[in-house]
This record gives structure tokens, C-alpha cells and sequence, in this order.
């Protein structure tokens, strides 16, 4: 009869197991990402566009005040002028509608 080889059991950690897990280093131990010093043409860069960002979001923000100011022009020339220019206005606020390219 032939002996079976020792098997070690699933639920105990042979002595070739426990002294690899062991040397395996922690993660505050390894050598990390070290961030590089960023180069001008790229803080430039940053800077050219943090500008552009600006400047489109007030146009953009002109353009908002804008719209609403004829919006409501409108709608008071509507309750309380004359219908001929309360329609000239109307016509001015349908003359900003987006068109077929945005």
C-alpha cells in the first residue's frame, strides 16, 4: 500500500509560504510616483487657456443678459405699448433664434 504524500491542509500556511508573504514589502515601503517639475511651455499654455476660458465666459455671459433684457422687452412692449412695436420687437427677439448650424 502506498502512502499518500503529506498534503499540507488548505487552512494552514506551509514555512515556504509564510517566509515569502513575509518579504513581500508593504506599499508605504515602494518606491511611489514622483511628480516631474512642470515645464514653462506648459504653465504658458495653462495660462493662455485659463484666459480664453475667461474672456469666452463672459461673451457668454453677455450674450445671456442680452437675450433676457429683449426677452423682457418684449414682453412688457407686449402688455403695454403699442401693438405695432410690440410686434417690431417680437420680430427682433424671433431674429435670434438659433439657427439650422448650432
Amino acid at each position: 500500500m502506498r502512502r499518500k504524500q503529506a498534503v499540507p491542509n488548505s487552512k494552514q500556511l506551509t514555512v515556504q509560504q509564510r517566509y515569502l508573504l513575509e518579504r513581500i514589502p508593504s506599499s508605504y515601503q515602494m518606491n511611489g510616483y514622483k511628480e516631474r517639475v512642470e515645464p514653462a511651455e506648459v504653465k504658458q499654455a495653462r495660462k493662455l487657456i485659463k484666459r480664453w476660458d475667461k474672456q469666452e465666459k463672459l461673451l457668454a455671459c453677455q450674450a445671456g443678459k442680452r437675450n433676457e433684457a429683449l426677452r423682457q422687452k418684449a414682453r412688457e412692449a407686449v402688455y403695454f405699448d403699442a401693438p405695432e412695436k410690440a410686434l417690431a420687437i417680437v420680430k427682433q427677439c424671433e431674429k435670434m433664434l438659433k439657427g439650422c448650424d448650432e
